[in-house]
């Protein structure tokens, strides 16, 4: 129901085409995330959709998934996290290919009447690169594409500032774990500087502090660590394991030795027949698999 909200309400704001880029975008960009999610086996709903008519040039606020279970890991942290924006570039670039060839030169006095928006690097590039050279006094009109894929930049750009539980905070957790928090509050507090430059600005510190500076921890702090949540789960689910006594497998006795306690196993340090018949083995933790959830995770714009 809010993808079609969204959709209506993008398709007032800028027409068809306009909603059809913007969306691909989103649901890109947010698809990333849930698929990475199920890799890991990490519990995470559908993307939910921010229709905005009015209170958006564009119709629309963004898209967000919500993560309902803890995260294993700091490698399953990144992959999570910095898979939403790479898959949302991937379908902006040809959004913005299609907008730069759109859009058209007009005479600078004529666009008085427009928006004028800030031009990444990129839109630099594939201007000179697919037009060439600008005239003196010309500037270039975007068209709905073009406006779709400079809105879909702006957004992933924001995404990964290292805040919180933007994308950019999830990265800075999964790569310095004890500095997060110093680098979200250093960067919080950029964004209340540049507010300076714009308005804008002071929305965004203010969803930033609502949202939070601070990330809620992995349930394992180490990357590799964890239960078999990962997309090579062989690397950490034992196969046909046998315990070896005396040089020689002995197929039936791993089983006995394994007792359960809460979030792994323990191996024990006896083998049945008593201490006599073999030497006693070394503690082994095998990590395993919890269901305990964490709430309040959130990854997207």
């Amino acid at each position: 129901m809010l993808f079609v909200l969204t959709a209506f309400s993008i398709h007032l704001t800028g027409g068809p085409l306009l909603a059809l880029g913007l969306l691909a975008i989103l649901l890109s960009h947010e698809m990333g995330h849930y698929v990475a999610c199920r890799l890991y086996r990490v519990d995470a709903t559908l993307p939910f959709f921010i229709p905005a008519p009015g209170l958006s040039m564009v119709g629309t606020l963004g898209a967000f998934i919500r993560i309902r279970s803890p995260i294993p890991n700091r490698r399953a942290l990144f992959d999570i996290g910095v898979a939403g924006p790479l898959a949302g570039f991937v379908v902006c670039l040809p959004v913005l290919v299609l907008g730069v060839l759109e859009a058209s030169l007009v005479p600078s006095d004529g666009a008085r009447g427009g928006i004028f928006l800030g031009e990444p690097l990129l839109f630099r590039w594939l201007v000179a690169l697919l037009r060439g050279p600008t005239s003196d006094g010309m500037t270039l009109s975007l068209g709905p594409l073009g406006l779709a894929a400079w809105f879909g930049l702006f957004v992933t750009a924001l995404n990964l500032i290292p805040i919180g539980q933007l994308d950019g905070g999830h990265v800075t957790y999964a790569l310095l774990r004890r500095k997060a928090w110093s680098i979200s509050w250093i960067g919080s507090w950029v964004c209340v500087a540049l507010a300076y430059f714009g308005p804008n600005w002071i929305v965004w510190a203010i969803l930033v502090r609502v949202l939070g500076r601070r990330h809620p921890p992995t349930l394992h702090p180490r990357p590799g660590a964890g239960p078999p949540s990962s997309p090579h789960p062989r690397r950490f689910r034992p196969r046909g394991a046998r315990a070896h006594v005396g040089g020689r497998a002995q197929p039936g006795r791993l089983r006995p030795l394994l007792r359960a306690e809460p979030h792994h196993l323990v191996l024990a340090r006896r083998v049945r027949g008593g201490p006599r018949s073999a030497p006693a083995l070394p503690h082994i933790t095998l990590t395993g698999s919890t269901s305990t959830a964490i709430p309040g995770q959130r990854v997207g714009p």
